[in-house]
């Protein structure tokens, strides 16, 4: 997912949620009752997610000037409000600081357990001098656990549970 740099942060989000609205182009234009009423609680699902994200306080800034991780962070709100049934997630943590890696993997273990869907993880790093790929899928119902860490992943859980 790529951001709208010039667009707040809840805008970002809602931008993700209209795949959902059934107002049309002519209630766009024409703002009727029905596309102010769905853009209203659009705008407080955004802000629902952005909440859930860590981003709350960040609704009124532009995506461009958040931190990295906060943009890795607002794009998984923006995806989220598509309602979506599998969340594929490619290197979410490519470019985090270690603490940046820490609050997503939080999140990431959050949205396992409170969330209805399923989340693929698929991570491309390296050990020594030897590149390896892992995907992994987590599901609400799984002891599978991620985490990258300084250039490593761990995934916690029996063998049959972690292919």
């Amino acid at each position: 997912i790529r951001l709208f740099g010039e667009m707040t942060a809840l805008d970002n989000v809602m931008v993700g949620r209209h795949v959902r609205t059934d107002s049309g182009v002519w209630g766009a234009v024409f703002r009727t009752r029905s596309f102010v009423a769905q853009e209203r609680a659009m705008a407080e699902h955004a802000q629902a997610l952005l909440e859930e994200v860590g981003l709350g306080d960040c609704a009124g800034h532009k995506a461009r000037t958040l931190s990295y991780g906060d943009q890795r962070r607002l794009e998984i709100a923006r995806a989220l409000a598509t309602e979506p049934v599998l969340l594929a997630l490619d290197e979410p943590a490519a470019g985090l600081s270690p603490s940046e890696v820490v609050a997503l993997n939080q999140l990431l273990r959050r949205l396992r357990s409170e969330w209805n869907g399923s989340v693929t993880i698929n991570s491309f790093f390296t050990v020594g001098r030897v590149a390896l790929r892992s995907s992994r899928t987590l599901r609400r119902d799984s002891h599978v656990e991620w985490a990258e860490l300084s250039s490593r992943m761990s995934v916690v859980g029996t063998p049959r549970s972690t292919r």
